[in-house]
């Protein structure tokens, strides 16, 4: 863990189903179904599942649901499965992030103003879950991560970029500097 606390709330997870559908990753009708069905099956939850839904005991939750029937026995099958593939897909990100894999942190960059020589300091552009899709259609993100103070790296990167692709593109990136120091 690269010390990154990750929020694995309830409320997190259902931003992070929006994300999925505004990003591309999942069709936008699927990923509100998601959503849904996370709304639906969960409520009611402990304190402690409501902060960390990797906590959730998602066949109990669907038990309860089914007991109220508020809806046929099919609808909330089909909400119990919805909701194990949100979790399991926002379990993998979450823990993409923790160990680093799919973000960076970054502190916010200092420029200098050309026309009047101060310093500004900008915000880095690099939680890719939280960067808006470039344009409509578009399958890639740009990240602009900062590499020293006067220099941001760029990066054009498909949404549904792999932890193999990923992995590959560390490599390439560790075997750039021609010395040490």
């Amino acid at each position: 863990m690269n010390g990154v606390n990750a929020d694995c709330s309830v409320a997190r997870l259902l931003e992070y189903c929006d994300e999925l559908g505004a990003s591309g990753q999942w069709n936008k009708n699927t990923a509100s179904a998601m959503k849904t069905a996370c709304e639906r099956l969960l409520v009611g939850l402990s304190p402690d599942e409501m902060q960390d839904v990797r906590r959730v005991d998602v066949d109990g939750v669907a038990r309860k649901y089914t007991n109220k029937k508020i809806a046929k026995p099919d609808t909330c099958r089909e909400y119990r499965r919805r909701v194990l593939a949100a979790i399991t897909k926002f379990k993998e990100h979450m823990d993409d992030i923790e160990t680093g894999k799919a973000s960076c942190s970054a502190s916010p960059i200092t420029e200098i103003d050309k026309s009047t020589g101060a310093e500004i300091e900008k915000p880095a552009r690099v939680k890719p879950s939280h960067i808006p899709r470039e344009a409509p259609g578009s399958k890639a993100t740009t990240l602009e991560i900062p590499v020293r103070s006067d220099f941001k790296a760029q990066l054009v990167l498909p949404y549904d970029l792999t932890p193999s692709e990923a992995k590959r593109l560390c490599k390439l990136i560790e075997a750039l500097p021609i010395s040490e120091g």
